[in-house]
């Protein structure tokens, strides 16, 4: 393989981005495009040629609106959620799964959730890691989990984040290394992991632990209880859980925020 970079173009301005995480036979990209006219916004699959070292890319209409966040099922390659601004609902954000076509074309909605009942801020919608039936988003100041099986999309919990001033989250995946339903959130300068067998239980949480708003996160796949941080003060930071008082190692290389860190 060569170590000279590839570069690949998008026609319209894009800020999402994610792997294909259940493709294990090659590495692919999605990337979702925020046309000012809704109707042309795209879904990108980038599929990396190895031994040509050159990007092939499939492109997908998404005319229901732009793309604000999207996040790939570790299951099954063939589908996808995307959070975007409604075209039909005054720019309102909402979610949906879909499933890749085979060829260049539609995107196929599989399911638009209800979401208008808990806000019209969707920030993301991901998926369980291990089970393909349960899906989270997180809107406004809730947190939505939903079961979308066979018999379609239903509503297993809720968590509210309740506080002075209307707080309201800023991100939020499921914890990877935590087989039971540990879902964990940013929302001001805070990160909390919500137990969603018991709705409102707290397991955990980094309190106060960035001067400016949180707004990424991530854990670290090969070590439990590790995580880092981000935020629009510039700093990403490193976290052992079990200590939160003070960050592991703390880094200011960003002359201004960082918007997403892995």
């Amino acid at each position: 393989m060569s170590n000279n970079p590839l570069i690949y173009g998008v026609e319209f301005q894009a800020r999402s981005l994610c792997s294909l995480l259940a493709d294990n036979d090659q590495d692919c990209f999605l990337i979702g495009t925020q046309s000012l006219v809704t109707s042309n916004n795209q879904v990108h699959l980038v599929k990396l040629q190895e031994e040509t070292n050159t990007l092939c890319p499939q492109i997908y209409e998404h005319s229901c609106g732009e793309i604000w966040s999207l996040a790939s099922s570790p299951t099954d390659k063939h589908l996808i959620s995307t959070c975007y601004a409604s075209i039909e609902r005054d720019c309102e954000k909402c979610t949906a799964l879909w499933r890749l076509p085979k060829d260049d074309g539609h995107l196929e909605n599989v399911i638009t959730f209800p979401s208008e009942k808990y806000g019209t801020d969707v920030k993301v919608t991901t998926f369980h890691p291990t089970n393909d039936a349960y899906m989270c988003s997180v809107i406004d100041n809730n947190i939505v989990m939903w079961d979308v099986g066979e018999s379609g999309v239903k509503i297993v919990c809720t968590a509210v984040l309740d506080g002075k001033g209307q707080p309201r989250f800023t991100t939020g995946k499921w914890n990877p290394q935590n087989v039971n339903l540990q879902f964990v959130t940013a929302d001001d300068c805070n990160v909390k992991a919500w137990d969603l067998r018991t709705q409102t239980k707290i397991a955990w949480s980094l309190d106060g632990v960035h001067t400016q708003i949180i707004r990424d996160f991530d854990f670290n796949p090969n070590r439990q209880y590790y995580m880092a941080t981000c935020g629009d003060d510039g700093y990403s930071k490193f976290w052992d859980i079990r200590n939160p008082s003070q960050p592991l190692i703390s880094r200011a290389d960003h002359s201004h925020w960082i918007w997403s860190l892995r």
